[in-house]
């Protein structure tokens, strides 16, 4: 079968012409995954610190504390933003997979060089870069989360101990 002929994925990619990309997306999904790994932790410590932080003592003034407004729109508006962090962490990872996809595609297209390729790598690369410019915003959003996500948690604690001062 000639070169011209044979599907994309039997037209062999040299390894030196896409080590680095990979390892640069290894780089970047390893950032993701420890981004979803911080935003899963929070969830279940939010509830662990919430439980022992009122539930814990006989005095009612700590768990009054969790009814209070602030508390429980802060906690709660925390855990949201945790949940967005970790949904856009793992957009990103399907997203940079798909943009390395598009990448390959492109590099095979050139290297097959048959009628037509020069037209649809071109259409390739738009949505390679397309999906670069995408991954980058999801990672940005799911890092922006749990940064917004740590603030909310926080002020729910100080309003939280704000109260049983107040009220002890």
């Amino acid at each position: 079968m000639s070169d011209l002929k044979k599907p994309l994925g039997l037209i062999p990619v040299p390894d030196e012409l896409v080590k680095r990309d990979f390892e640069v997306l290894d780089r970047y999904q390893a950032f993701s995954s420890e981004l979803l790994r911080i935003a899963l932790l929070a969830i279940p410590s939010l509830g662990f610190l919430l439980t022992y932080f009122f539930l814990h003592h006989d005095d009612k003034v700590y768990l009054n504390a969790f009814r209070d407004a602030h508390v429980r729109f802060c906690s709660s508006a925390a855990l949201v933003c945790f949940g967005i962090s970790s949904a856009f962490a793992l957009a990103h990872r399907y997203i940079s997979t798909d943009s390395m996809t598009c990448h390959l595609i492109c590099l095979r297209l050139a290297i097959r060089n048959a009628e037509g390729d020069a037209q649809t790598a071109k259409i390739e690369r738009a949505a390679r870069d397309r999906r670069f410019v995408q991954s980058a915003f999801v990672l940005g959003a799911s890092a922006f989360a749990i940064f917004i996500g740590a603030i909310l948690l926080a002020v729910a604690f100080a309003y939280a101990i704000n109260y049983i001062g107040q009220n002890a």
